[in-house]
């Protein structure tokens, strides 16, 4: 029975006129190995040898990955280029008697197909294509087995996410900036075993952020991840045209996670920066005390704010002289850590990678700010003190 795992590696291309044939085609190298988890390319020569009189160009529809080399890539399901990291190739054929010509492709494996050959156990898949030769149809198939090279390590571990950290690529957690600002995120990803890891960046923006937030799938993350341990991911540019908060996240389809994922806020508006100075009084804060001592459970809780959609809460470390900074210090600087949260909550517990921004045995400096609907700084609270230990 024929196996195909019916993913195509892009399109190449040769065409042919009548009067040109292709005799006979053979591939370079025969057999080649491939590092599972590594990023290079694999690449390939096809030297196809033509007879006959005329010009002309020959095609090849598909690159098709199988089990072994009894398949026959004609009519093989294609999927899109994109899923590619080198797209087709196309050659004119001289308008010559006879000759060899050489066709270069370079491909990278896809995800699905490691994933498919990590669940069943494969070390061995082949990749092959034909070309059609003008009246005289397609060439017999030719193929180039890969080895794949699997880490050694707990090669049979199913994968699992432990920690799915998010920060902006300046590697902060908040951020109040103006519109048409290009900011990115990151994905910071702890896990354990091997496997597929499918995911879609999405973002639910001011117009649903008001009320229960809506995501739209911006733009989808599929990598295989092998012998455990930690990778960063890139997010698309993330839209700021539009005035107000901004919600992200990284949807994590498989493997299932056993907590719920984080997710990541920023505010645009005009004012571009948290230096503002507030019209309403100032936020009441009711807990923890000044110079308090943090802990995992400390609570941060403030007085609500008429007309506020989300608070942040920000902290910052001293001046370089020791001293608590003031309005205009804060105003050229991004904070060191913080938090944001909706309207509905006035009180806060700082999360793991937020604390994890903070220095042992420093203390730091930390007020909330009042955020209206359309990323406009409302109020702001007066400066504490919060010793980290």
């Amino acid at each position: 029975m024929r196996k195909i795992l019916h993913l195509i590696a892009g399109l190449s291309c040769l065409l042919v006129t009548p009067g040109i044939h292709a005799a006979s085609m053979t591939v370079s190298p025969t057999a080649t190995t491939y590092t599972v988890g590594s990023s290079t390319f694999i690449s390939v020569n096809w030297s196809i040898t033509t007879t006959g009189n005329g010009g002309g160009t020959a095609t090849s529809p598909n690159g098709v990955y199988s089990l072994d080399t009894s398949v026959t890539p004609v009519g093989a399901t294609q999927i899109p280029a994109t899923a590619f990291a080198t797209g087709g190739i196309s050659i004119s054929v001289p308008s010559l008697t006879s000759g060899t010509f050489a066709v270069p492709e370079s491909f990278t494996i896809p995800a699905a197909v490691l994933s498919y050959a990590q669940t069943n156990n494969l070390t061995t898949i082949y990749y092959s294509r034909d070309f059609l030769a003008g009246a005289e149809g397609y060439t017999t198939p030719e193929f180039v087995q890969i080895n794949l090279a699997f880490p050694v390590a707990n090669p049979d571990a199913v994968l699992n996410i432990s920690r799915v950290a998010l920060r902006f690529s300046d590697n902060t957690s908040i951020k109040i900036i103006q519109p048409d600002t290009h900011i990115m995120a990151v994905a910071d990803i702890s896990y354990t075993g091997s496997g597929l890891f499918d995911a879609m960046w999405e973002i639910a923006e001011p117009v649903s952020t008001m009320g229960q937030p809506v995501f739209v799938p911006m733009q989808p993350v599929r990598q295989f991840l092998v012998a455990g341990g930690r990778v960063y991911l890139q997010s698309p540019t993330l839209p700021t045209q539009k005035q107000g908060l901004h919600i992200l996240r990284l949807r994590v389809m498989q493997p299932a996670l056993t907590f719920t994922a984080p997710i990541l806020q920023y505010s645009v508006n005009s004012q571009g920066d948290t230096s503002t100075l507030p019209t309403l009084p100032p936020v009441r804060i009711n807990k923890p005390a000044e110079n308090a001592l943090l802990a995992t459970d400390t609570r941060f809780e403030w007085q609500a704010v008429k007309g506020a959609h989300a608070y942040q809460l920000e902290l910052f470390l001293p001046e370089q002289t020791g001293l608590k900074p003031d309005d205009a210090a804060i105003a050229k600087r991004a904070p060191d850590s913080g938090m944001m949260v909706p309207a509905k909550r006035n009180a806060l517990t700082l999360g793991e990678l937020s604390r994890s921004k903070l220095r042992p045995n420093t203390t730091y400096y930390w007020r909330i700010i009042a955020i209206g609907n359309k990323g406009q700084i409302l109020s702001t609270s007066a400066l504490r003190e919060i010793r980290i230990p």
